[in-house]
């Protein structure tokens, strides 16, 4: 699953490309990616929107259209986010009704769109929306098992989307200083601090891959109770936090399975993890054999030696 550092990356990238840009075709392959309205309605919704900025909160990419609207997209576990230069063809209707609409069906592509095909962004069978733009750039949104959504609120009820995820204080928030890190971590004494980081209830965009390496460089045993943890350990690990998912976005995060950035390419932080997906190799710090437990149902790796 994208953790904040990957949808930061896409974030950044939307951000760069889709400002300033009008949506002129919409085909949705698959219905159920759209909630909260009908294919056609939403089809409606998106025709002739401008882009206006892209934001985000926790693992939601929050993208404001012109008319005081969102479409809030979820990637859920695979779900990917494809920028593409104008050379794409035309994308293939078929006959599943309103699973295939375009807006304006009848104003084909120009024939330059529909003659270039970039290969690695050929559409598939995971292939759910695509969005054609004015100036025949195009973002596709793919998901292979399905989970993400997509949805258009009023931007002045994105709160209430970010509620219902039950999404707490954003990690990069301001407002999540050492301070309030420490308060929010405490205020849940008896919980375990490793999987207490992956409750987006609490601090959103936390994910397991940087939770790991986080307790790793704190020297923090990832089965110690919050209530264990002196000032110290948790001023430690809030730093470890901060630095190893910024560094995360400077290498487009990191590709462990499935993730893509909206360029099609793998994040190149994966060189830099110094736990995750390690276990039964020397610990880079000690030397000592680091091993793999399962942790509030999800695989941990630490050393023993260490992680104290």
């Amino acid at each position: 699953m994208p953790e904040l550092p990957e949808v930061e990356t896409i974030r950044r990238q939307l951000q760069k490309n889709m400002v300033g840009k009008t949506i002129k075709v919409v085909e949705v392959q698959y219905p159920k990616v759209v909630h909260g309205m009908s294919t056609a309605d939403f089809v409606r919704a998106m025709h002739g929107r401008k882009v206006r900025e892209v934001g985000r909160q926790g693992k939601l990419i929050l993208i404001r259209l012109e008319g005081n609207e969102t479409l809030v997209v979820h990637l859920k576990m695979t779900g990917r986010l494809l920028l593409q230069s104008a050379r794409h063809p035309e994308p293939r209707r078929d006959s599943r009704g309103e699973g295939s609409l375009y807006h304006g069906m009848s104003k084909r592509l120009p024939r330059s769109l529909r003659s270039l095909a970039m290969t690695d962004y050929s559409v598939n069978k995971s292939t759910e929306v695509i969005f054609t733009f004015t100036n025949g750039s195009i973002l596709r949104y793919d998901d292979l098992r399905r989970f993400g959504y997509m949805k258009v609120v009023p931007t002045s009820e994105e709160a209430k989307v970010v509620q219902k995820e039950q999404l707490g204080i954003d990690f990069f928030d301001r407002v999540l200083t050492v301070q309030k890190f420490k308060e929010l971590i405490r205020a849940r004494g008896g919980s375990q601090i490793k999987p207490l980081l992956l409750d987006q209830s609490l601090i959103a965009g936390v994910g397991n891959i940087y939770a790991q390496e986080a307790c790793f460089m704190a020297k923090i045993h990832p089965l110690r109770k919050v209530s264990s943890l002196n000032d110290a350990e948790l001023n430690a690990l809030y730093r470890a936090l901060q630095t190893i998912m910024k560094k995360a976005i400077v290498y487009g995060g990191t590709t462990a399975d499935d993730y893509r950035d909206a360029y099609g390419k793998e994040g190149k932080f994966a060189v830099h993890l110094k736990v995750y997906g390690r276990q039964g190799k020397p610990c880079l710090r000690c030397k000592g054999k680091l091993i793999k437990s399962s942790i509030g149902g999800r695989g941990t790796v630490f050393c023993p030696k260490c992680q104290k």
